[in-house]
């Protein structure tokens, strides 16, 4: 009986394993990640604001942690992000990196710059365009 069981398991996981959104993951303790949350509305976000760092992993469970508070979800409830998580800069700090805001800064620009070009193009078509009258209307009178 035990050996038929681990017989049906052993082919059941190779069919999810062939399945195509069945992929192993990549994320590692250390990872910055985002947790998926419910969206309560169409404005919501799909991920919680915050992110998280991944702290343990036990199989597809992983462990994940903020300054707020730890949880625990399927590794499918994660996504990595690019971001590295730095403490916030005290004030002190930022007092000693001052920079003299006396002093005008130039910028200089070559007049027919491509980027300026493409800023002077209109995303959309010049009124005359659109306000034409249809075909069909050509022998009607404006009064």
């Amino acid at each position: 009986m035990r050996e038929a069981d681990a017989r049906a398991k052993s082919r059941m996981k190779q069919y999810a394993d062939k399945r195509p959104k069945a992929k192993p993951s990549s994320l590692q303790p250390g990872d910055i990640v985002m947790l998926k949350q419910r969206r309560t509305n169409k404005y919501s976000t799909h991920y919680q604001p915050i992110p998280y760092e991944e702290v343990a992993r036990q199989g597809p469970m992983i462990t994940a942690r903020n300054e707020r508070h730890d949880v625990t979800r399927n590794v499918s409830r994660f996504k990595r992000v690019n971001v590295k998580m730095e403490p916030p800069i005290e004030s002190d700090m930022m007092e000693d990196h001052s920079t003299n805001n006396d002093v005008p800064i130039e910028v200089s620009e070559a007049e027919d710059s491509p980027t300026q070009s493409i800023v002077e193009q209109s995303r959309y078509p010049s009124g005359s365009t659109r306000n034409k009258q249809p075909v069909w209307m050509k022998d009607y009178v404006n009064k």
